[in-house]
């Protein structure tokens, strides 16, 4: 198990990254810290959590990158640290009631799993914005 300060340090990563790159594409942002969920609040309405995490490689199995999936935000944001520095934007209904995830591969752009087609999907949060909007209109 990873010392606490690492552990916390890697989440600072990912946190810093997902902000900046969602002050680039031009949301408005800020950060919720209730109950500690280190939820980011997307143009006032859409929940997004971030995860970060580093590979982890077992002599008996292959390496994964493995997240922990216990919130239910809009959308997760799944950076992977390493040489890559890959991103899975995934809507929260697709992840469903998973307590975590993990992607299979050490390079996480060449994964063929379930999660593939989230790398660096950063339009997911529109569509989720979008999807959001359009269900609060029918209310």
């Amino acid at each position: 198990m990873r010392p606490p300060d690492l552990r916390q340090h890697i989440q600072n990563l990912a946190q810093d990254h997902a902000y900046w790159m969602l002050n680039a594409l031009g949301y408005r942002i800020y950060a919720s810290n209730y109950r500690k969920s280190q939820e980011l609040i997307i143009n006032d309405t859409l929940r997004v959590v971030v995860k970060g995490a580093t590979y982890t490689a077992h002599r008996c199995s292959p390496g994964r990158w493995q997240f922990n999936t216990r919130q239910h935000p809009d959308v997760y944001i799944l950076r992977c640290l390493g040489i890559w520095g890959e991103d899975f934007v995934i809507p929260g209904h697709a992840i469903g009631k998973r307590k975590n995830i993990a992607i299979w591969s050490r390079d996480p752009t060449k994964s063929h799993g379930q999660w593939a087609k989230y790398c660096n999907r950063w339009d997911v949060i529109e569509t989720e914005l979008e999807r959001k909007k359009n269900r609060e209109d029918h209310d």
